[in-house]
């Protein structure tokens, strides 16, 4: 949250929970909104992330450098170690598990009578 007093509240402190993932901080030097130079400090508690500054770009370098900012997300994206997938209800799947359809709540409903 940011006001005319400036940021009041800052979420580097569950940066950790990203950890686990491939990430990348796309970030413009002449950002007035959250300057540069906090990176570091995101670096610090994330410092596997890897980090895009764009020289003269604004807080929102996407619609400033949009091509450029697309072209590099797409080859991270492309680059990033494959995980095991988890599906949306939570299940992990390995690399030798075959896919189950997840029951209904009415068919688990009726398998419990």
């Amino acid at each position: 949250m940011i006001g005319f007093r400036g940021q009041s509240v800052s979420a580097l402190h569950r940066l950790y929970a990203l950890r686990r993932f491939p990430t990348l901080m796309v970030w413009g030097t002449r950002d007035r909104v959250i300057p540069a130079h906090h990176a570091s400090a995101a670096l610090a508690f994330h410092p596997r992330a890897e980090l895009m500054l764009l020289d003269g770009v604004g807080h929102l370098p996407h619609l400033r450098r949009g091509d450029f900012v697309a072209e590099r997300l797409c080859s991270f994206i492309d680059e990033a170690p494959v995980r095991t997938p988890i599906p949306a209800d939570g299940r992990v799947l390995g690399p030798n598990s075959a896919r189950r359809p997840v029951p209904s709540p009415a068919a688990a409903v009726e398998a419990s009578i």
